[in-house]
């Protein structure tokens, strides 16, 4: 409805916060399906709403990073969020990275080894982010930092790591 009718929903700020509320209480719920459900239509509107310049994206955004950081140890929903981030940051390049990056590469280096192991996923993400417009050269050296000790430490994941690492520095050389 919101997508449709987006002035009907944001006639009233508190019907369009409460849609908010209801989609971030889905995300926290055990049953998995209602999360990525929930996940994969927040993402819909944010992909929309991004387009339209809609102030709406921002907040939509931010709560897609935060379920993120907060579920980086669920392989199903991480695998999930971070895809749909790469769609978005392909088609959308007006929307900032470093919004999603700074409190992902925080959280990657806090528990990586603990809870965050490295996937196929990851390693398609940072080359579409190395690739994004908005890519700042501190998120880009943040992301050869996380890169090279993979690359050095990490014999399995050596070849993903080199070629972001790789398309990192030839952007910023």
């Amino acid at each position: 409805i919101w997508i449709t009718f987006p002035f009907v929903v944001e006639s009233k700020s508190e019907y369009a916060d409460n849609i908010i509320k209801l989609y971030q209480r889905a995300n926290r719920d055990p049953n998995i399906h209602l999360q990525l459900s929930s996940l994969v239509y927040l993402f819909k509107l944010l992909e929309v709403f991004a387009r339209g310049k809609d102030p709406y994206a921002t907040i939509i955004y931010k709560s897609l990073t935060f379920s993120l950081v907060e579920n980086h140890q669920k392989g199903e929903i991480r695998t999930l969020l971070l895809a749909n981030f790469k769609y978005l940051f392909q088609m959308i390049d007006s929307i900032p990275i470093d919004v999603l990056l700074e409190p992902l590469i925080k959280q990657i280096h806090y528990t990586e080894g603990v809870t965050f192991t490295f996937n196929i996923i990851d390693f398609d993400f940072f080359q579409v982010c190395a690739r994004h417009a908005k890519l700042s050269v501190k998120n880009g050296i943040q992301i050869m930092d996380l890169m090279a000790k993979i690359y050095l430490y990490n014999k399995l994941l050596q070849d993903n790591a080199f070629l972001v690492l790789l398309l990192l520095s030839s952007r910023f050389s």
